[in-house]
């Protein structure tokens, strides 16, 4: 299964260096860099536009500079 998540967060993912995944929970995907649980959004999609994907973004970012020291 193909696991869909906005562009935006693919390339912050992408261009990080860290290794990442994605894992399917109940409800929710939960997206994991080094190891660390960093952010989750809905299965429905329903992250890729307006706050909560900024959000995502900004727990992403945030995990990215924590473990790039």
């Amino acid at each position: 299964m193909t696991q869909r998540i906005p562009a935006r967060m693919r390339e912050l993912l992408d261009g990080s260096g860290l290794p990442w995944r994605i894992e399917s929970g109940g409800k929710h995907q939960k997206i994991i860099v080094g190891e660390r649980l960093c952010a989750i959004f809905p299965r429905s999609g329903q992250v890729s536009v307006g706050r909560s994907l900024e959000n995502s973004l900004a727990q992403i970012r945030r995990k990215i500079r924590e473990l790039g020291r």
